[in-house]
């Protein structure tokens, strides 16, 4: 009599954790469809889940608890997703237990999967809004949490808060990124980089690697 082999997980290329919402282009709402765009088979880990963006108006919802997320990331390794996917992204995170849970599971991951891509953007809040998370995220991402990150993606105003200091030129934007690389760290990239631009109706980003600095330009979108 054949016996049934034993279930095979499938090859996973991204594990997505950010924000959820039901309506709108934020988080996982955007980053999923891009990534699928590209081809990439995509799994979604919800930090928070919202029926929209606030700018909307004020949503139902909110941040996933500790119990729920730290399940969903242990039931990946469980399964052994986590031994056959490429890249993890991390993005907004809810509350500091999470940091710490999400840290942990890194690690284990790591230790699982040491081929494994893992790029962390340190969501803490933007030009024109300031920090618009718990403070006590903001000393998470200043510890070593971003160590375990192959790549980062802070906005110029988040590199302000990793480095303690106000940037205006890009050669200062430069050495607060450089300062971010490290023997796992291969690239930031700076996001609304400050010194970078031009004029008003454009956006810069800096790409910093150990090798070389790129510098880019696009529109500024008016919305």
């Amino acid at each position: 009599m054949q016996q049934s082999s034993p279930l095979r997980s499938p090859s996973i290329d991204v594990i997505s954790i950010q924000s959820q919402v039901v309506y709108g282009s934020v988080g996982n709402g955007i980053a999923y469809r891009a990534l699928l765009k590209k081809g990439l088979e995509t799994l979604q880990v919800p930090s928070v889940l919202f029926g929209c963006p606030p700018y909307y108006g004020k949503p139902h919802g909110g941040v996933i608890s500790g119990e729920w997320f730290g399940g969903f990331l242990d039931d990946l390794i469980a399964r052994g997703v986590m031994t056959r996917t490429r890249a993890v992204i991390v993005g907004y995170l809810g509350d500091v237990m999470q940091c710490h849970i999400l840290a942990n599971w890194l690690q284990r991951v790591r230790s699982l999967n040491p081929q494994i891509k893992i790029y962390i953007d340190p969501v803490m809040g933007d030009y024109g809004e300031g920090i618009y998370v718990d403070e006590r995220i903001v000393n998470c991402y200043r510890s070593p949490f971003l160590r375990l990150a192959n790549g980062l993606t802070p906005n110029g105003f988040e590199l302000e808060q990793l480095c303690g200091r106000q940037l205006s030129s890009r050669e200062q934007t430069q050495h607060a990124a450089q300062a971010l690389l490290n023997d796992t760290t291969e690239w930031v990239l700076v996001t609304s980089a400050p010194g970078v631009t031009q004029h008003e109706d454009e956006v810069g980003l800096m790409l910093v690697t150990r090798q070389e600095t790129q510098c880019f330009t696009h529109p500024k979108v008016k919305s």
